[in-house]
């Protein structure tokens, strides 16, 4: 229901699918010159299904905010998790290594990554919270998008810059990495004169991101769904036909437009 938010349709029952916990981790990590060489090395670890259960990629921006704390000063990263009762486990972390082939950063950046990844959720409170630690007329937000692995190296260059024109730090990480593509995260800051002008801006560079998603190939949304905030974005996506055919369907299941209306469509 996510990828339909909730316009197609409504959950009345859900069940819940577990695994056990792993013993613990094996991690791998491995710095990059640039964004494009790590993305590479993390897209043959995957297709090789070496049995990583973690695999992530940052570039040097949002590496240095993820892992400053370890001393990182430069590049990008690329982190490989196993189970650490995985059956093979170290021929599988052995053919990983040679697959990233990066400058080895050691495990400290998985155990640092597993202590800390939800630290985010905390920073953001901080400043868009009542604290308002960077004060008024700041913004943190994060935008994801995904595309196939031909584009992920254009949705990263052109997204960033549209996003770095008018924010004051802009990051990004793969943070799903599968076969045939990847989603790409985004995380950026901006700031204004006071909230108004911080808020003509944001819409501003969020335009600029998405139709530069669009141009690259990539799409608007991955896990986090499309929501109000992406709905005037979706009809460049898919185009006169697409969204004809979405309004259709739409129609046709809920003729009142009573499900969440603007969710899909502004």
């Amino acid at each position: 229901m996510c990828s339909s938010d909730l316009t197609l349709g409504v959950i009345t029952e859900a069940t819940l699918a577990c695994r056990a916990r792993p013993a613990g981790w094996e991690w791998l990590a491995a710095r990059y010159p640039d964004f494009e060489t790590m993305a590479t090395a993390l897209r043959a670890v995957r297709r090789a299904a070496t049995g990583a259960a973690v695999l992530r990629g940052y570039d040097e921006t949002d590496a240095r905010f993820s892992f400053g704390a370890l001393g990182h000063d430069g590049g990008c990263v690329g982190l490989a998790g196993f189970p650490a009762d995985l059956p093979g486990l170290e021929a599988r972390k052995r053919a990983a290594a040679e697959l990233m082939a990066g400058t080895d950063l050691g495990p400290e950046y998985g155990a640092h990554w597993e202590q800390h990844r939800n630290d985010a959720v905390q920073t953001y409170a901080q400043v868009m919270g009542p604290e308002r630690a960077f004060g008024p007329g700041t913004i943190a937000d994060t935008m994801e998008v995904a595309g196939l692995w031909s584009a992920v190296p254009r949705l990263h260059q052109d997204i960033q810059q549209a996003l770095a024109a008018h924010a004051q730090l802009v990051g990004c990480h793969l943070s799903h990495l599968y076969p045939s593509g990847s989603s790409l995260y985004f995380t950026f800051l901006i700031s204004g004169t006071d909230e108004r002008a911080a808020e003509a801006t944001y819409r501003q560079a969020w335009d600029q991101a998405a139709a530069a998603c669009t141009a690259a190939g990539g799409t608007i949304t991955h896990h986090h769904g499309v929501g109000r905030l992406k709905a005037p974005y979706l009809a460049a996506e898919l185009g006169p036909a697409g969204t004809g055919v979405l309004d259709k369907i739409r129609a046709a299941l809920d003729p009142a437009g009573i499900m969440n209306p603007g969710g899909l469509r502004p």
